[in-house]
């Protein structure tokens, strides 16, 4: 048994959320191969964590022995999985990064109540005028979604559909107040709802006490009727799991990571790598090829002249800096 319940002193380590960040951020992935085939032997975690590369099994594992250590009822799936999360492309998707700018941006859009602000005028609009303006909106909307889906259709259709398997984790609920039951992807580090798409179909899901196998011969409906058979599970083979405090500060393989998103591409670099302070690129592009540049956005720690945000527009060849606020006087923002 490969699982083995890893107690951690790291703060970051306490919840599923800084745990899902830390395998998918850590490990590289090693497809399947076959992509329809169970992997013939795992590597233990202690190896994994050495060498930073692992299959979804391993990744799975990696992150449930954390989630057990952490006090929650977690169990590894066996299943299979659509081809964007097998092989953990993301191009499809939005750069979660960008949704995290637009709802910043909003929320200090957002004026704030206050019980001693004179109340304005009344303003004097046509329902008429509110409502065309409503379909316009949807209709951009709806011309948007259409978009995507037509990109999204350009792809050729996957020949191994429902065949390629995968394996994620299922958080059950009741244990550290988590309210419904969850699953995470261990290569992202996204959590999903148990009935999302992503998901074919469930072989089996295991812990460290428990072990089931959906055995369902339906071509007798419900006649037949199987009598529970006693099963222990053996105890782990595997070491103790070592994560240090510079595993999780390097973070990523090679102390760097790329990953390309829909019209965009997200380069993470670990502390202290880059000699000018970069720690995030985000670049954003006009097509799907994302050879078009639009924006380049990029975040910055440690520097001597404080910088900790530069924007380079590139359509409009306009540039923002963005400074750390350290005395009252000091230049908190330039623009040319």
């Amino acid at each position: 048994m490969t699982l083995r319940p890893t107690p951690t002193v790291f703060p970051e380590l306490l919840t599923w959320g800084g745990c899902a960040s830390f395998v998918a951020n850590f490990l590289s992935l090693d497809p399947l191969e076959p992509p329809e085939g169970l992997p013939r032997y795992l590597f233990s975690s202690s190896s994994v964590l050495q060498s930073q590369r692992a299959t979804c099994f391993e990744c799975a594992t990696l992150l449930c022995s954390l989630l057990l250590g952490a006090h929650y009822d977690v169990y590894c799936v066996s299943g299979y999985a659509v081809k964007e999360m097998c092989l953990l492309d993301q191009s499809l998707q939005e750069c979660p990064l960008l949704d995290t700018e637009v709802k910043s941006v909003i929320s200090e859009q957002e004026p704030q109540e206050n019980k001693y602000t004179v109340k304005p005028l009344r303003e004097l609009k046509s329902n008429f005028v509110t409502q065309q303006e409503k379909k316009k909106q949807d209709a951009e909307a709806a011309r948007f979604q259409k978009h995507k889906l037509q990109e999204s259709e350009q792809r050729p259709a996957d020949p191994l559909q429902g065949l390629r398997v995968h394996c994620w984790v299922l958080v059950l609920s009741g244990s550290r107040s988590v309210q419904e039951n969850f699953f995470i992807d261990p290569l992202t580090g996204n959590s999903y709802t148990t009935d999302n798409d992503n998901f074919l179909g469930i072989e089996s899901v295991w812990n460290n006490l428990n072990y089931y196998v959906n055995m369902q011969d339906c071509r007798n409906g419900c006649a037949e009727e199987e009598q529970p058979r006693a099963f222990e599970m053996p105890r782990s083979w595997v070491s103790d799991i070592p994560i240090s405090k510079q595993d999780l500060e390097t973070c990523w393989p090679g102390t760097q990571k790329v990953t390309q998103y829909r019209k965009a591409k997200l380069e993470k670099f670990a502390p202290d790598l880059m000699s000018d302070g970069l720690i995030t690129r985000l670049t954003t592009y006009k097509d799907l090829n994302c050879t078009d540049v639009v924006m380049v956005k990029e975040w910055y720690q440690h520097r001597n002249d404080h910088l900790e945000e530069r924007e380079v527009n590139e359509v409009d060849s306009f540039i923002t800096e963005s400074f750390k606020r350290v005395q009252r006087f000091h230049l908190l923002c330039k623009s040319s």
